[in-house]
Order: C-alpha cells, then structure tokens, then sequence
C-alpha cells in the first residue's frame, strides 16, 4: 500500500504541524507590529485584575501590551512582562530558511 510517510501525500495543515516553528501569517496584524522594535519604548506598566499591561510608546502614542501580545517587525510575542521589562520571542529566518526563536527585550525608559 502507499507509504503514509510520503510527504507528498501530506495535507498542508500536516506539514505545517511537522515544522512548528513558523509565524502566523494569517493571523490580522496588531497595531505595534508596525515598527521595528528598536523604534518602540517601554515608558511603564500596570496591573489590571492580577495582569500585567506593558504601556509601549510608538510615534508619540502610547499602546497597552498584555503577554501573549505581539510587537515588532520579526513576529514578536509577549512572553514576558514585569516592572522594568518586557520579554519577546522572535521569529527569524536563519540562513537555511528556517524559522528559529530568538530573545528580545524592551526595558523600561527612566524619564530624563
């Protein structure tokens, strides 16, 4: 009979479970991954009902972020947030193609 393995036969959703590591591209974009991280601002955060919110500044606004938020140009998801910091994980491209995480973080902006 036909090898179940043969890739060829697999649905797109089961290649897309074999390799996990890949972006969302589906998914409707969030105001605050219009800029390049370096470009936003940690200026504070807040506890609402036991969650912590992140205030970013981009272009003279501020945007609430909760965890599992995202921020940035590179598939950025809140991981993260405390008083002073907010941790990201990134989603590039290596030179092979492939999606791999890497570790971001803004931290806070003390006011000069």
């Amino acid at each position: 009979g036909p090898d179940p393995f043969d890739a060829a036969r697999l649905s797109l959703d089961e290649v897309q479970a074999v390799n996990q590591l890949q972006p969302d591209l589906r998914r409707q974009r969030e105001p605050l991954e219009a800029w390049p991280l370096d470009s936003l601002r940690l200026v504070g955060s807040l506890r609402r009902q036991r969650e912590a919110v992140a205030l970013i500044e981009a272009d003279k606004l501020v945007y609430p972020l909760r965890v599992g938020g995202h921020i940035g140009q590179d598939f950025g998801t809140v991981i993260g947030i405390d008083e002073k910091t907010v941790d990201i994980e990134e989603l590039v491209a290596d030179s092979s193609g492939h999606w791999i995480k890497r570790r971001a973080q803004l931290v806070l902006q003390e006011k000069r």
